[in-house]
């Protein structure tokens, strides 16, 4: 079970690169029409209280790096 989650949580560690990657490719202009996962990213980088996309995007990726990393351990120590 906790390996699914470390899976989950590789999988988003890679979805929460795409605003960072807006913002540098459409000077920060984000699509029309958005998915749940990509609309939940924007979210969560709204509620980081950096005035700066970039660095609340930062903040995110590095977060989320983080976490993986805590569960991933977490997961071999179990294992």
């Amino acid at each position: 079970m906790m390996s699914l989650v470390v899976a989950l949580f590789e999988t988003f560690n890679i979805a929460v690169m795409l605003p960072f990657l807006y913002l540098f490719l459409d000077n920060g202009t984000q699509p029309a029409e958005q998915g749940h996962l990509l609309a939940a990213i924007n979210k969560a980088l709204d509620i980081i209280p950096v005035q700066n996309r970039f660095l609340s995007a930062t903040v995110l990726i590095i977060s989320v790096v983080i976490l993986k990393s805590i569960l991933k351990l977490l997961n071999e120590f179990f294992i």
